[in-house]
């Protein structure tokens, strides 16, 4: 009985591959063809996988919280319309279907209290997948069956079979689309064509070349642009980044100005009431006027921030409401209809609810929340809540004159009638010195200083006047009138009510000698002699730190004092500035260098020779000192070996001579026994 097969099933590593291939050959209309190669999976199952899992325009990251919302709204529309909800979401029907059924049990979780633990729609060891088309494939094993090698190789071969008929004419067809309409008969012959620059294309080293060329023109453009980022970028600095743009921050909705003022008034609010307080002759209308213009209990209660609203949990909502659709009875049993928590079928997206922090800014200024408004909506704050001052103070009676509501220039009118008053306020507000006593001897020699200063100064404007106004002054005084003539006057007439009395040069060596006692007197005596430079440059820099300059405001100002804004501008301030000196000498460090390299060149050219012919008389001494050493070492060898050699050699001729004395004994041994024999044979 043949074996039946069954197609389907789990989608392995392989199939997936032979189905992408097969698809970048025979497109997506042609899936029996496609089907043919994957002999486990028919057409529609091959369709399946690619339109649901293959397709790389599928979204497989997570789902986010507005697609979980849009997913529950239209599910809520059009109930297991999966196909129409797909591509709204932008997602495939299987994944709709799956995250939703996903929501559903989640929330079923969460009513029930049951612990999340794993996903209950996962597969069991021993059940079969119904959708394998939406699942990842299955890791190829290492040792295939013969079917799936029997497979492989078969797609192989007709997926690259690119020799056919078929194939033969789908190239033709491409490249007659690919190429151009122009007529090659009208054409004039370019024999440019031929050379063999256009045939072998650009070389690599010319493309360098230029590309070498293109970025000096860069950097040369760049540093008459920008020197300094040039030059910080040529030195190979690591830390060289791009300047940031500025920040753009909204426009503040109070100022500093007014801050200030919001401040001021409340010092001032404060200090009266101190001194209202501390005054012997202050008196409970006082108090009652001028409480404490702090926030109460009740006004702070009103004027806090208020709390951002809740957000509730738009999806789990969804899904109960959902859920509760899905369970609901029959309408027979009648009875209520199921509640659902503020669903919307308002439109096809669900409507978010906005978190907005509310402002107090633009609320009604003059409201003043708490116990403390009055009928008359005063925001003047009284002890208890109350606005109007009550106690010993009579209604309707004005209160007598204190010395808080002089300050305050409340009963003007009234006060400018009495005489003492008069004189109490010339005494306060005329500026005259706080004592007539007489001058101690050192202020009065600093005054002599100064009238002695300034009678030198009447003498140089009138005997010695300013550079260029010698030649000049005839012309000056006609064009000026009396003007010149009237400041000459002053001159001689402050000069001859103080007489100038030339000083001589002794007079003046002798004050100097004097001051430079003093001056060491005084060092000696405040212990300056012994600060060091690092202390001193310390306490420098502590006082310079504690200065800030403002470029909006053009002045100085302690840095404790200024906002962080200001600070911002200061430090961008100094960092202008600093850029401009840096600019400014790197301008001049390059002409001064421009102007050292004409001076110096032919300086660092000879230096350069000397130095290169120096080091080969170098080299060429170190060679010979080599050399040297090296034959001293062979003259030692070859003294310690002479006596050696002359020993072996007598040794050898002295072993050659015996040896010839034995040799010529043994030929005249031999010779007298060869005459023997002769002599002998000649016998017989």
């Amino acid at each position: 009985m043949p074996r039946i097969m069954i197609k389907g099933g789990v989608w392995r590593n392989t199939e997936d591959e032979i189905l992408k291939a097969a698809v970048m050959k025979y497109g997506k209309n042609q899936w029996s063809r496609i089907a043919s190669l994957l002999h486990r999976k028919s057409a529609k199952q091959c369709k399946a996988r690619w339109y649901e899992w293959l397709d790389p325009s599928i979204k497989k990251t997570e789902w986010s919280r507005e697609e979980e919302e849009k997913l529950l709204h239209l599910a809520k529309l059009m109930p297991t319309q999966w196909r129409t909800i797909a591509p709204i979401i932008g997602r495939t029907a299987a994944q709709c279907l799956e995250h939703y059924e996903y929501l559903l049990d989640k929330a079923a979780q969460r009513d029930n209290e049951e612990e999340v633990g794993d996903d209950p729609r996962k597969l069991k060891p021993g059940e079969i997948d119904p959708n394998p088309e939406t699942k990842p494939a299955r890791p190829d094993p290492v040792d295939m069956d013969e079917d799936e090698l029997e497979m492989l190789s078969e797609a192989r071969a007709r997926l690259a079979n690119t020799q056919g008929k078929k194939a033969k004419r789908k190239a033709r067809e491409k490249q007659l689309e690919e190429a151009s309409m122009e007529e090659y008969n009208n054409l004039e012959p370019n024999f440019k064509r031929l050379r063999q620059q256009h045939l072998e294309g650009e070389l690599r080293n010319e493309q360098e070349e230029r590309d070498r060329k293109k970025d000096r023109q860069k950097i040369k453009k760049k540093k008459e642009s920008d020197l300094p980022s040039a030059i910080l970028q040529t030195s190979g600095v690591a830390e060289f980044t791009k300047k940031r743009s500025k920040l753009v921050l909204p426009t503040p909705q109070i100022s500093d100005i007014e801050l200030e003022e919001v401040v001021k008034l409340g010092v001032a609010s404060e200090v009266a009431r101190q001194a209202a307080e501390e005054s012997e002759s202050g008196s409970s209308a006082s108090s009652a006027l001028l409480s404490e213009y702090s926030v109460t209990n009740a006004m702070s209660a009103g004027l806090r921030t208020p709390r951002t609203p809740t957000v509730q949990d738009r999806i789990l909502q969804e899904a109960q409401n959902l859920m509760a659709l899905t369970n609901i009875d029959t309408p027979l049993k009648g009875g209520l209809n199921t509640p659902l928590q503020d669903s919307d079928f308002s439109g096809v997206t669900p409507q978010r609810q906005q978190v907005q922090t509310p402002n107090t800014v633009i609320t009604t200024p003059f409201r003043t929340p708490g116990g403390g408004q009055g009928p008359e909506g005063s925001m003047t704050p009284q002890p208890g809540g109350a606005l109007t001052p009550r106690g010993p103070v009579t209604p309707g009676l004005t209160p007598l004159r204190t010395p808080l509501r002089d300050k305050l220039n409340i009963n003007s009118e009234e006060q400018l009638a009495d005489p003492a008053y008069t004189k109490h306020m010339v005494n306060e507000s005329v500026l005259r010195p706080s004592s007539m006593e007489q001058l101690l001897d050192l202020q009065l020699a600093e005054e002599l200083i100064k009238q002695e200063m300034i009678t030198m100064l009447h003498h140089d404007c009138l005997h010695h006047p300013p550079a260029g106004a010698a030649g000049g002054q005839l012309q000056r005084a006609k064009a000026r009138g009396p003007a010149s003539t009237s400041n000459n006057a002053s001159h001689i007439a402050y000069l001859e009510t103080h007489i100038y009395k030339p000083v001589s040069t002794e007079d003046m060596e002798q004050a100097k000698t004097v001051l430079a006692a003093e001056m060491e007197v005084v060092k000696g005596g405040m212990g300056h002699g012994d600060l060091s430079m690092e202390a001193y440059s310390q306490v420098w820099e502590e006082c310079y730190g504690q200065v800030l300059y403002l470029p909006a405001q053009n002045r100085y100002t302690r840095a404790n004092l200024a906002s962080k804004k200001d600070r911002i501008e200061s430090l961008e301030k100094k960092l202008d500035v600093n850029r401009g000196h840096m600019t400014a000498e790197a301008r001049r460090a390059a002409k001064l260098e421009k102007k050292l390299k004409i001076l110096l060149g032919g300086f660092q050219s000879r230096a350069l020779g000397l130095l290169k012919q120096h080091s080969e008389l170098w080299e060429q001494v170190e060679q010979s000192a080599t050399e040297l050493e090296t034959f001293k070492q062979l003259k030692k060898q070859e003294d310690m070996a002479i006596p050696r050699r002359k020993e072996a050699l007598k040794e050898d001729v002295e072993r050659q001579m015996e040896r010839e004395r034995e040799l010529q004994q043994r030929y005249g041994d031999i010779v007298m026994e060869r005459e023997g024999m002769i002599n002998g044979a000649q016998k017989y």
